[in-house]
């Protein structure tokens, strides 16, 4: 920005970490001190620091700026360089520290979460001190937990060294696997840890019970995001932030979710879904999570088992009549089954359906571990619906079948009914079980329920 008296000024704030390696006067020595006072009281902290600018080396950094947007490959690369460049021999002006007070239920829900079976990693870019104070506050890490830390390491066989260590310990005997362990990684640390060892990182970070990374960046938090998303058993990734800096983090991971705080509307945008406050999360993941995932489960097999069904006896009747492209169901049945006749019922069960109720998943989040295991889709669920279905368009076709065998079914006329009469029986015959299967999986019942299956 530039002054009244014309001057062009660089200002630049962030953590003491990066800014204070890049300054070449001022107080950096008082300042530091500050920001390990600040720290050690649970303040988040800044430091601030500014440059003044001649008009020939803006120019210069105007042009940089440039390049760096008009790059077709390796921007990010060139970015780096150019803000290397440019945050350069600044003066230290000073540093801030701010209480940040944790929201209402922030201790219950994260204790919720871990009984969940929900691993929790902290990402953020406060200082070590006040990152490691929040945790213990919230309850992410415990009393009984023993803390591993792996801070300010440039080396990499140093980093190779602490997590080959806490590896084994996490992989020693019965009575060390039940002591619970957390590790603590700060951004240098992983930087290393990402360029050197990030498979040997992964496999000992995923078998600790807490994992907080403090000073990152907004672009690490993305990239320990995923890394773990792409782990080989791929797990289902949650990223809940509150600030334009939590962007890239809730992009990258499976399922977004913003809070609508004090730091703009950034993450929200973002988001899958947005919630007002921390503790909400617990009711949209062990209530609202619990309930779609039976849904869409039950949703999906569904779908397959009516239209099997439907076919079935169809193809059954190839059997019959030589092979001929004859259908049994008229144009209108044929419509008519998913527009008007099967529609609706499972419809119903997606948007009401409600296995249990939701006072007890929300107190009891044990509950959620069964869905937390996605076991729900597996593919054995798959055959035993295709078995359904199968037998059921078996039995359909024989009913059918024997009832207009040897004239055994008439017509008003007292003749033998036609095709069209052997079709609208199978129609019946298959939309009556396929409705008395969704009747027997709902366990909620609304008048919507009631009307869309009885009304079929």
């Amino acid at each position: 920005l530039k002054d009244p008296t014309g001057k062009i000024l660089l200002l630049c704030k962030g953590a003491e970490s990066s800014v204070l390696e890049i300054c070449d006067s001022g107080c950096v020595d008082v300042t530091r001190k500050h920001v390990d006072d600040y720290a050690a009281e649970g303040l988040r902290t800044l430091v601030f620091a500014l440059r003044e600018i001649s008009p020939e080396d803006y120019v210069e950094v105007e042009r940089l700026m440039t390049d760096c947007q008009n790059a077709i490959s390796d921007r990010d690369q060139k970015e780096q360089l150019a803000f290397r460049t440019i945050e350069d021999r600044l003066c230290c002006i000073g540093a801030t520290g701010v209480e940040d007070r944790l929201q209402d239920g922030v201790y219950e829900t994260i204790s919720a979460l871990k009984e969940g079976g929900v691993k929790l990693w902290v990402l953020t870019g406060d200082k070590m001190e006040t990152a490691v104070n929040i945790s213990q506050s919230c309850n992410h890490f415990t009393a009984s937990m023993k803390l591993h830390f792996l801070t300010a390491r440039r080396d990499a066989d140093s980093c190779k060294q602490t997590l080959e260590s806490l590896l084994k310990l996490l992989e020693g005997t019965s009575r060390e696997r039940a002591q619970t362990y957390g590790l603590i990684v700060d951004g240098t640390s992983l930087a290393t840890c990402f360029a050197t060892c990030p498979n040997l990182f992964l496999r000992t970070t995923l078998l600790c019970t807490a994992v907080l990374c403090c000073r990152l960046s907004p672009l690490q938090k993305a990239k320990v995001v995923r890394m773990v998303k792409e782990h080989r058993t791929n797990p289902v990734t949650l990223a809940i932030g509150d600030g334009a800096n939590d962007v890239s983090m809730i992009l990258e991971a499976n399922v977004g979710v913003g809070i609508f705080g004090k730091e703009g509307r950034q993450a929200v945008r973002s988001c899958d879904f947005a919630i007002a406050r921390f503790q909400y999360l617990r009711n949209l993941m062990f209530v609202h999570g619990h309930y779609y995932y039976r849904r869409i489960a039950t949703v999906v097999f569904y779908f397959f088992y009516k239209n099997v069904t439907f076919v079935g006896p169809a193809i059954c009747f190839l059997f019959m009549n030589g092979y001929s492209p004859q259908t049994i169901y008229s144009e209108l049945q044929l419509i008519g089954f998913n527009l008007m006749f099967s529609a609706l019922p499972i419809i119903s069960y997606g948007l009401f359906e409600q296995h249990l109720p939701p006072t007890l998943l929300y107190e009891k989040p044990s509950l959620y571990k069964e869905s937390a295991k996605t076991n729900l889709l597996h593919i054995k669920y798959f055959v035993a619906w295709m078995a359904l279905a199968l037998w059921n368009c078996f039995v359909i076709f024989l009913f059918d079948f024997s009832l207009f065998y040897d004239a055994g079914g008439f017509n008003s006329s007292q003749r033998v009914g036609g095709l069209w009469c052997y079709g609208t029986v199978a129609y019946t015959c298959v939309i009556f079980v396929i409705n008395i299967m969704i009747a027997l999986k709902t366990r909620y019942w609304v008048w919507f329920t009631h009307f869309t299956i009885w009304g079929t």
